[in-house]
């Protein structure tokens, strides 16, 4: 795994992964996206995770430990015929222990 720090305070660790690790596949498939109301999650995310353009991982932990993460993928995409450099959010997820901190 190519893992870069970029930010570390109070045991806190903020780092750049790729690829996706283990245990964010196991926070991705425990996480419930909703509050009141309608709740839902991701299905088949192995397999969806596996199909991401150019993912980028940027992970939140403590001790070692992953308590959040933002996956972003890079892609080319044309527009009138010139091509841009973009970014998208594809998942955003945080463990019970900081959720809603």
């Amino acid at each position: 795994m190519e893992q870069t720090l970029l930010f570390t305070e109070a045991g806190f660790d903020i780092s750049m992964e790729k690829p996706i690790g283990t245990d964010a596949l196991d926070l991705l498939k425990h996480t419930s996206i909703g509050g009141n109301g309608t709740v839902y999650g991701h299905l088949d995310t192995e397999e969806h995770v596996k199909n991401l353009v150019n993912p980028t991982m940027i992970s939140l932990r403590k001790n070692g430990s992953l308590l959040g993460m933002g996956v972003f993928c890079n892609l080319q995409v044309m527009v009138n015929q010139n091509p841009f450099n973009c970014f998208y959010v594809r998942y955003f997820s945080a463990s019970p222990e900081i959720r809603g901190k």
